[in-house]
């Protein structure tokens, strides 16, 4: 995945198109406000995450 946070829009069309060619997500953040203390929050990768398998035991 990519974060994207840049404001220039010509940067973005071509992250953008340039991910497509090997299947990245892009996360556009540009609108964000950086200086506010909820842009500190450990959430914010939980876009860039991915589970492909959850295992877990069963029984004793």
């Amino acid at each position: 995945a990519i974060v994207f946070c840049d404001g220039d829009k010509n940067a973005a069309r071509d992250v953008q198109q340039q991910a497509a060619e090997n299947l990245k997500r892009v996360i556009d953040r540009r609108d964000g406000n950086w200086l506010k203390d909820s842009a500190a929050s450990p959430y914010l990768i939980a876009d860039t995450m991915e589970t492909k398998t959850t295992w877990h035991p069963i029984g004793s």
